[in-house]
């Protein structure tokens, strides 16, 4: 009998024992319940990420294939349906729409902008703090004025405005916000009274120029803008530089838009080319 009888000291070891045995197997479920999910968040970024990259390498090459760009937007709409919260999804869906708009017939360019402008704004919705998305904003709002008529679409050339501003404010040397230096000197070089500003265009292209020499976009633009200035040597010289740049850093926009603007603008200033 006395064999069955547990001395104090002895109930407490085996209920301290039986309490850590406990603690340990709810423990251990919690890391099982914890992991599953983190497991296949883990593995859905990587499947994201995939499908990013081959759209990345579609839109590289569109200057050899432009129906890349249609398989892209199908995979990032596919992505987009699936994970709707994905804060990268919408601003590249911008892109490659935005992209696929410029090779497409007229009739259909300001239709497919303002899809792009939609997914940007989409994007701006999930993560306001994103550059990416104010710099395609200001793009799209500033390519659909463009084809609008300036005059008609003021609002418009604000907005875009507005927006590349805000995206340089998020991230001064972000990539796309030194694109949109580039941008906003074409926007205030060309744009009518009273939003034309040729100090501030001078300003961002020169800035532009400067932090990534190899953006043929920047230099054709501050090209254009010492053409209006009439300061026809200096534009003569960028326009050389520009032609002659080896690595781009966008070749697909080197080829397909922004060297044959330099030439145009060599044939029809200098009358060279």
């Amino acid at each position: 009998m006395n064999k069955l009888v547990l001395s104090q000291g002895n109930y407490l070891k085996l209920a301290s024992r039986l309490q850590i045995r406990k603690i340990g197997f709810y423990f251990l479920i919690s890391l099982v319940l914890f992991y599953v999910p983190v497991s296949i968040a883990d593995s859905n970024e990587q499947a994201i990420q995939k499908v990013f990259d081959q759209c990345w390498t579609f839109l590289s090459q569109m200057h050899k294939n432009i129906d890349g760009l249609d398989k892209a937007i199908a995979m990032l709409q596919q992505v987009a349906e699936k994970y709707p919260t994905n804060k990268d999804v919408y601003w590249k869906l911008s892109e490659v729409t935005f992209k696929r708009a410029e090779e497409s017939i007229y009739n259909t360019k300001v239709e497919m902008n303002q899809k792009a402008l939609a997914y940007a704004e989409k994007a701006a919705e999930l993560n306001p703090n994103s550059p990416e998305a104010h710099y395609w904003i200001g793009t799209c709002a500033a390519r659909i004025a463009e084809l609008s008529g300036v005059f008609k679409a003021l609002k418009l050339v604000k907005l875009a405005k507005k927006e590349l501003e805000k995206c340089i404010e998020l991230d001064s040397k972000h990539r796309f916000s030194i694109l949109a230096r580039a941008i906003l000197a074409a926007i205030y070089t060309e744009a009518p009274w009273p939003l034309r500003d040729l100090e501030k265009a001078e300003s961002y292209a020169l800035e532009a120029v400067k932090m990534d020499p190899n953006l043929t976009l920047a230099s054709v633009n501050l090209a254009k803008l010492y053409i209006v200035q009439k300061k026809f040597p200096l534009a003569n010289a960028e326009i050389e530089r520009c032609l002659a740049i080896k690595n781009p850093t966008y070749i697909w926009d080197s080829e397909l838009y922004d060297w044959p603007k330099a030439n145009i603008l060599k044939k029809e200033t200098f009358g060279k080319g």
